[in-house]
C-alpha cells in the first residue's frame, strides 16, 4: 500500500514537470492583476477563462477585497487558497478593507 503512494507521488511529480516544461516553451510569461471580485465566484471562474489557471509562467495578483456582497465568498476564499498553496510564486493575495487582520 505505501508502495502504491509513493509510485503515485512520483507520478504526479513527473507531470508536474512535464507541465512547468510545456508552460516554458509558451512564451513570455503572463501577469494578471484582478480587482475586487466581492463574492463573485462565476466572475472568478470568467477570468480564468479567458486568462487560463495560474502556473509557474502565468501569474494572477489578486487585489483584496474577495468577500463580501456576493453569495460565494466561502469559495472564492477557498479556491485562492488553495492555487496559492498549489503555485506559491505564480498567486499573489493582498488584503482589501473586507479582509480584516
Amino acid at each position: 500500500m505505501y508502495d502504491d503512494v509513493i509510485k503515485q507521488e512520483e507520478e504526479e511529480e513527473e507531470d508536474d514537470d512535464a507541465l512547468k516544461q510545456e508552460d516554458d516553451n509558451n512564451g513570455p510569461p503572463r501577469f494578471t492583476v484582478v480587482g475586487d471580485l466581492h463574492g463573485q465566484y462565476l466572475d472568478l471562474c470568467e477570468i480564468f477563462r479567458i486568462q487560463g489557471l495560474p502556473s509557474p509562467s502565468n501569474y494572477f495578483l489578486f487585489n483584496g477585497d474577495f468577500v463580501d456582497r456576493g453569495t460565494s465568498s466561502y469559495e472564492i476564499m477557498c479556491l485562492l487558497l488553495s492555487l496559492k498553496l498549489r503555485y506559491p510564486e505564480g498567486v499573489h493575495l493582498l488584503r482589501g478593507n473586507h479582509e480584516d487582520a
